[in-house]
């Protein structure tokens, strides 16, 4: 199946799945289908074009689009969004950053919903108390299984920021969380109203979708989209040692290192904050 009959496929299941209980959801996946149809027209064209002028091929990329994605940040947003309709939106983005099809300034709206579901998630897994969702086997070991992850995605996240200086900036990061655990404890989100296995797997998309989105040739990778998913990370990983006051530290730290760095000529992009990818 082609990319374009994948994407209108999606915003068909997210439409419907959301008809009832999100019409706002399902309105905007009529418009983006009408949309979609549009930039295959355009697309269609330009293919024709580099046939007959020897030119490059057109890709995916020509879809970017803030009205086709518009639909699943909106399904994201919704912190108790059931679970078929976030695996809808999930995935969607997966497909959509998997052909470059996103704007380059969407990166911050992805990462942003990736942290709202990221709280629900770790509500439901336990991951914002001392105990394990619903004190049941399963539960303790989804949870683990999503710290290891997470875990790894943050050491690569943050290679990605400082390079050399990665380890320790962690290492100064999780210091700091530790020594404000009682104002992180007072930091809570509600649990998401679907099943704790449901989240696991939830939990585990999240992290794939962050991992593509800091792969991405097509987004912009700035202080702002790194935090985030920095963030979510953290949040499906170290659960109640999260703050929003070690969040903020840890952003500053990193803009203090880019801005040594950038100096030196390293890997971090200019004033503007955007990580360059080697």
């Amino acid at each position: 199946m082609n990319f374009v009959a994948q994407v209108e496929d999606h915003l068909r299941d997210l439409g419907a799945e959301a008809r009832k209980a999100h019409p706002g959801v399902k309105e905007a996946s009529e418009r983006a289908i009408i949309n979609l149809r549009s930039l295959q027209t355009q697309y269609v064209a330009a293919v024709r074009r580099s046939s007959g002028n020897a030119q490059k091929h057109p890709t995916t990329a020509l879809f970017q689009s803030q009205d086709v994605l518009r639909p699943f940040l909106l399904a994201a947003n919704y912190s108790d969004a059931d679970y078929e309709l976030l695996v809808i939106a999930l995935d969607s983005m997966q497909l959509l950053l998997r052909g470059d099809a996103v704007c380059s300034d969407d990166g911050a709206q992805i990462s942003r919903v990736l942290v709202i579901q990221a709280w629900g998630c770790a509500g439901t897994l336990g991951l914002l108390t001392n105990n394990s969702a619903g004190g049941s086997g399963d539960g303790g070991s989804g949870s683990g299984a999503g710290s290891s992850m997470a875990a790894g995605m943050i050491h690569g996240i943050t290679g990605m920021m400082l390079g050399t200086n990665a380890h320790h900036h962690h290492q100064t990061a999780k210091n700091k969380n530790e020594a404000t655990t009682t104002t992180a404890s007072q930091h809570r989100h509600p649990s998401s109203n679907r099943s704790v296995k449901e989240d696991q797997s939830i939990a585990l998309k999240i992290l794939q979708t962050i991992s593509m989105l800091v792969d991405s040739n097509s987004v912009k990778l700035t202080q702002d989209v790194l935090g985030s998913c920095i963030l979510a990370c953290l949040i499906l990983g170290a659960g109640e040692k999260i703050s929003q006051q070690s969040h903020s530290s840890m952003i500053t730290s990193a803009n203090n290192l880019h801005s040594a760095k950038d100096k030196g000529g390293g890997a971090a992009g200019g004033a503007a904050g955007i990580v360059k990818r080697s």
